[in-house]
């Protein structure tokens, strides 16, 4: 079995990659497509590296519409997609949902036969 040795790609910063493109430092962006999203992979010559997020992994959007929007943000108007090994799914996984709340009984006011019932051992207390 072959191990991949591949290095990580280092990761880049949203502030950074807008500072690239306005300097005309990038050479190619490319959404690639991987299980539950795109990653956004910037080539600066021979280097390429990696849209972070802000807890320091990959930034994956979920479908190619937000990514557009980030790039257009940043001043790139033309980037290159590989979806061959994008599989639709969650970003992450979802959330265990809250036990349901207890059922109680509505608290009205007490039935007729309830009030006559009070208010007969009530009269039958006083002299």
């Amino acid at each position: 079995m072959v191990q991949n040795t591949t290095p990580p790609r280092p990761l880049l910063p949203e502030a950074s990659l807008r500072e690239l493109i306005a300097a005309g430092g990038v050479t190619k962006v490319e959404a690639v497509g991987r299980s539950g999203g795109f990653e956004l992979q910037v080539h600066m010559g021979v280097a390429v590296a990696t849209l972070g997020n802000s807890r320091g992994g990959t930034r994956l959007f979920a479908s190619v519409g937000p990514l557009i929007g980030l790039l257009k943000t940043v001043g790139c108007t033309r980037f290159e997609v590989d979806s061959t090994a994008y599989v639709v799914g969650p970003l992450r996984p979802a959330a265990i949902p809250a036990p349901p709340a207890a059922k109680t009984k509505p608290k009205g006011p007490k039935s007729t036969k309830a009030r006559k019932a009070s208010s007969k051992a009530d009269r039958a207390g006083t002299p």
